[in-house]
């Protein structure tokens, strides 16, 4: 999984890739990002 932080106006956007490139997340926070990748982890 590949994890990409775009610099925004009023904060950071982080987008999450898996492998083939697919786009599964996008947050501004963190703290969803760890959680949401934990939870991808298990499944």
């Amino acid at each position: 999984m590949t994890i990409e932080k775009y610099d925004r106006s009023g904060g950071y956007k982080y987008v999450a890739y898996d492998n083939d490139g697919k786009i599964l997340i996008i947050t501004s926070s963190k703290t969803a990002l760890k959680t949401a990748c934990y939870s991808i982890k298990l499944s």
